[in-house]
């Protein structure tokens, strides 16, 4: 086992998040919970570890903004009033306690930790997405009332996928459980994308593209699939090897398709001629 990971996980609200997370906690003895700090009041739902424990820390407001200027909140926001955010602490304690640490975050709060983070820590982030009119007509289902407001962040949201690692359109359940338990074994174990057999390699387009990715510019995301715990490229072979040459995430967005026969060791060829 490798060091301990932190996935963050974003979406818009109805995306799945907390439903996601609980699943995976439930699921796998080594998977907790990053626990955020907050100044709202308890609710019956917060309780979504398996000790029964609270998923948040509550704070006085006074107590949350004396270590915001302690400098000790990596990340934290305002919603209706409340503070919300995380601290450098309790990032540092559950990843000494877990292998695999989860958190539902903002893109905002993702964008930021990670930045931050990425230097310290093995840190790996993830973006759940659906159609808008999906998200809608989920709220309508939860009994939603402020969905107007709710939704007036998705066009941000979905404009941010690009500076997220991984992409996963969460329609199945399951199969978005499947996906993230590859991702937790990919990124903690350092484990290769394998290359499908008749994936052509070309030097000019790697070249073209990492000179996209220097200059910001837009590039394709990479599709993924996972298949027996392993996350297989499927397209965009280029686009993660000028990835790796720059340094430069692209998104990997999972798909579902049929992966054709690999070969492992040409694979691990190529991937030392790029790393």
């Amino acid at each position: 086992m490798g060091k301990s990971l932190l996935t963050l996980i974003s979406g818009s609200s109805g995306a799945g998040k907390n439903t996601v997370i609980a699943e995976l906690i439930n699921k796998h003895e080594d998977y907790t919970l990053l626990k955020s700090s907050t100044t709202r009041q308890k609710r019956i739902d917060d309780k979504l570890q398996k000790d029964g424990e609270y998923a948040y820390y509550f704070l006085s407001k006074e107590e949350f903004e004396e270590k915001i200027n302690q400098g000790e909140m990596l990340e934290y926001d305002i919603f209706s009033d409340n503070y919300y955010g995380v601290s450098k602490g309790s990032i540092e304690k559950m990843l000494k306690i877990s292998p695999f640490v989860l958190k539902d975050i903002t893109v905002k709060g993702a964008i930021n930790c990670k930045n931050i983070l990425k230097d310290k820590i093995n840190i790996t982030t993830i973006f759940l997405t659906l159609k808008k009119s999906t998200l809608i007509e989920r709220l309508k289902k939860r009994g939603t009332k402020d969905i107007k407001n709710r939704m007036k962040h998705y066009k941000f949201e979905q404009l941010s996928i690009p500076l997220y690692d991984y992409c996963i359109e969460n329609t199945d359940l399951n199969v978005t459980l499947r996906q993230i338990e590859a991702i937790q074994m990919h990124e903690s174990e350092n484990l290769f994308l394998y290359l499908g057999k008749n994936k052509k390699i070309n030097e000019n387009k790697i070249q073209k593209i990492e000179n996209k990715l220097k200059a910001n510019k837009k590039v394709r995301n990479i599709e993924v699939v996972e298949s027996q715990g392993k996350i297989f490229i499927v397209k965009g072979i280029n686009e993660y090897l000028a990835s790796i040459r720059t340094k430069i995430d692209i998104t990997k967005r999972f798909v579902l398709k049929q992966i054709q026969n690999c070969n492992q060791e040409q694979w691990l060829e190529i991937l030392d001629q790029y790393k």
